[in-house]
């Protein structure tokens, strides 16, 4: 469990989301400091990637989450605007993962064409991502480095669209780079 000075401190590495507060951080599932398990996910396409695999090498904003529930469908505009603020950033990630079961890849297709996102979307439709990482809350989102260590877990939605995210996502990127 970190203290509220620990958690601050490494927040300092994110520049500008140590703005953010303390009761952003979530005591989920996967801990702080833990390594990414790498699970399988389906892309649209029905060919399945490994998650790990997906993300090695960049820092990764990892967003979970279900057409059923709200306040995941309300912040998907802004994590969509996020990507797109980022998707020229190479070293930089941002992408979504869908954990509804019984849901088909064409229904997800024909949702993302019609809201219009640009946001990589990946599907957890066998659940293996939702038990391996205990999820409890959605939306859920990690921020990972760039060697699949989890830095970052985050409960409930965020206003993806101000420009901390962007600017400690991509501050994230340019200090592991030069490390």
């Amino acid at each position: 469990m970190h203290t509220r000075r620990s958690l601050l401190t490494s927040l300092g590495a994110m520049g500008a989301l140590a703005a953010l507060p303390s009761a952003a951080w979530a005591a989920g599932g996967l801990r702080e400091g833990a390594l990414l398990p790498d699970v399988k996910l389906s892309k649209l396409d029905g060919s399945s990637v490994g998650l790990a695999s997906t993300i090695k090498g960049r820092v990764a904003l990892v967003n979970f989450w279900a057409t059923w529930c709200g306040p995941c469908m309300q912040e998907l505009p802004a994590l969509d605007a996020l990507h797109r603020k980022l998707v020229a950033n190479p070293d930089v990630l941002v992408m979504a993962v869908n954990v509804d079961q019984g849901i088909g890849l064409s229904f997800l297709a024909d949702f993302w064409g019609r809201y219009r996102l640009d946001l990589p979307l990946y599907v957890d439709s066998a659940g293996r991502a939702s038990s391996t990482y205990r999820l409890a809350v959605l939306p859920m989102t990690y921020i990972v480095d760039r060697g699949g260590i989890v830095r970052h877990a985050l409960a409930g939605s965020r206003n993806w669209q101000s420009d901390q995210w962007a600017r400690g996502l991509e501050g994230m990127a340019t200090e592991e780079k030069g490390a």
